[in-house]
C-alpha cells in the first residue's frame, strides 16, 4: 500500500483541519460515483444535516454484546470522527500515536499554562479507513498525513 507524505503543519488542529478537508474530499468522491441511498449517512449529521435517519425503522432502544450487534471491528489508533456511510462502506479517520520518552514529554509540556493532565505523543500518522458494512471487515486504511510534533492533547479527550 503507497502512502503520501504531505509538507506537515507544526499545529495539530489545523493538520486535523487539513486531514478532515483531505477526508471530506474523498468522501465527496466516493459519493459523487455512488448514488446516495436513504440509508447512507454523508456527513456529519447524515443526511439534510439535521441528525435524522428519515427512513429508519424499528432501531433498538438497548443492545449489548450478546444482542443486537452485526459485528465488531477492532481499528488502529484513535478516532474523534463521526462515520460517513456510503453504499456498503463506512469511512472513518483515525490518528496513530508514536510513543515518546518521560524526558521528551516533560520538555513538550514546559511552558504550557494550568497544570492541567496533558496526553503528550511522538509523531501521530492520520489515516482514512473504510470497513465493509455488512461484515466489518477492513477495506481500506489510507494514510493521509503524518504530524511531526502534535501539540499535547488533554487527558480527558
Amino acid at each position: 500500500m503507497q502512502s503520501f507524505r504531505a509538507p506537515v503543519p507544526r499545529s495539530l488542529p489545523l493538520a486535523l483541519c487539513v486531514g478532515l478537508t483531505a477526508f471530506t474530499l474523498l468522501a465527496m468522491s466516493l459519493l459523487a460515483v455512488q448514488p446516495i441511498h436513504a440509508a447512507d449517512w454523508p456527513e456529519w449529521r447524515g443526511p439534510g444535516a439535521q441528525g435524522h435517519a428519515m427512513e429508519a425503522h424499528d432501531l433498538p432502544v438497548t443492545w449489548s454484546e450478546a444482542d443486537t450487534i452485526a459485528w465488531k471491528t477492532p481499528l488502529p489508533g484513535r478516532g474523534w470522527s463521526s462515520p460517513v456511510i456510503a453504499g456498503s462502506q463506512i469511512w472513518m479517520t483515525t490518528a496513530i500515536e508514536t510513543e515518546i520518552s518521560e524526558e521528551e514529554k516533560q520538555k513538550r509540556v514546559e511552558g504550557l499554562a494550568g497544570g492541567q493532565s496533558l496526553n503528550v505523543s511522538g509523531p501521530v500518522s492520520l489515516h482514512a479507513v473504510c470497513v465493509d458494512r455488512e461484515s466489518g471487515k477492513l477495506l481500506h486504511d489510507v494514510e493521509l498525513m503524518v504530524v511531526d510534533e502534535p501539540q499535547p492533547i488533554h487527558s480527558l479527550n
